[in-house]
């Protein structure tokens, strides 16, 4: 089940009571949305929020600026599966604490 409760944080460090708060504050739909965007289209967090992205041809970034030619480039790189780096991020995780495994309390 996706903990969609937990404490969000924005890319500007504002936090909000849950990811559904964070995207309803930046006039999104849904949060399906902003999950598409960031999983599916590799767009960051600033990106997926104020819908900036490109559709074709973009970089992604892990946390440290490293650039990929894809998520799974990515993943690849940090050794950790794809799966379970899409389902860190869609529970709340920061882009650093998927990759790495080194989870916060916040």
């Amino acid at each position: 089940m996706i903990n969609k409760e937990r404490k969000a944080h924005d890319h500007l460090g504002n936090e909000f009571n849950s990811m559904k708060d964070m995207v309803k504050y930046y006039n999104m739909e849904s949060d399906h949305i902003y999950f598409h965007r960031m999983l599916s289209l590799g767009w960051s967090q600033e990106e997926a929020l104020n819908n900036t992205g490109k559709m074709q041809g973009k970089k992604v970034h892990d946390h440290l600026g490293n650039e990929f030619s894809t998520i799974t480039e990515m993943c690849n790189y940090w050794n950790i599966r794809k799966v379970l780096y899409r389902l860190r991020i869609i529970n709340g995780w920061s882009q650093e604490e998927a990759l790495t495994g080194n989870f916060r309390l916040k």
